[in-house]
């Protein structure tokens, strides 16, 4: 089960750089970046990061098995300081750039709070009742249906917006709450 979702994973990284590539050649077609692009940016680094991360611990947690209150620490603490990250980095992008807030951005800082949340509460239940009962199986269904939503909206955006960007003659009233 493990390797399945590591597998989706992976996936889901690749269909998110096709987000970011269509998004992309949105900003081009209207001249300029927007706050899909740079939100998606962010996605897509803080995403490979993460891949990385997990890749590091798991290597980790091979060479050390004994270590596990650590390595939990590190495991569920380290996603939520990525998403806290992520949501910082989401902020000073836009204010940067000038670029208002749109609602992929607002959308993925939702989904940000909710992995982090998930990241904590998965974490306190681990360290605090020595236990994964009720977290554990939430944690489980939880992380991969969030990371699949968050790409599936993703996805939905930008096809939404290279649609608006390529085939409308109004191309700023389709394209507001997308970009």
């Amino acid at each position: 089960m493990y390797d399945l979702l590591t597998n989706i994973e992976y996936i889901l990284w690749f269909i998110d750089g096709v987000t970011l590539y269509l998004l992309y050649r949105v900003a081009k077609q209207l001249g300029g970046p927007n706050s899909s692009l740079l939100t998606m940016a962010i996605v897509q680094t803080l995403a490979a990061l993460m891949l990385g991360y997990t890749a590091m611990l798991e290597r980790h947690i091979e060479a050390n098995p004994g270590y596990s209150a650590t390595v939990d620490f590190f495991w569920y603490m380290g996603f939520t300081g990525f998403f806290i990250i992520g949501i910082r980095a989401l902020r000073t992008m836009h204010e940067l750039s000038s670029t208002k807030i749109g609602s992929l951005a607002r959308y993925i800082s939702v989904y940000y709070v909710l992995a982090g949340c998930l990241q904590v509460f998965t974490y306190a239940e681990r360290h605090f009742f020595s236990s994964n009962i009720i977290m554990g199986r939430i944690y489980e269904i939880g992380v991969p249906t969030l990371n699949v939503a968050a790409t599936i909206v993703c996805l939905a955006f930008a096809l939404f917006a290279l649609y608006v960007a390529f085939f409308r003659k109004v191309k700023e009233q389709g394209l507001r709450w997308v970009i």
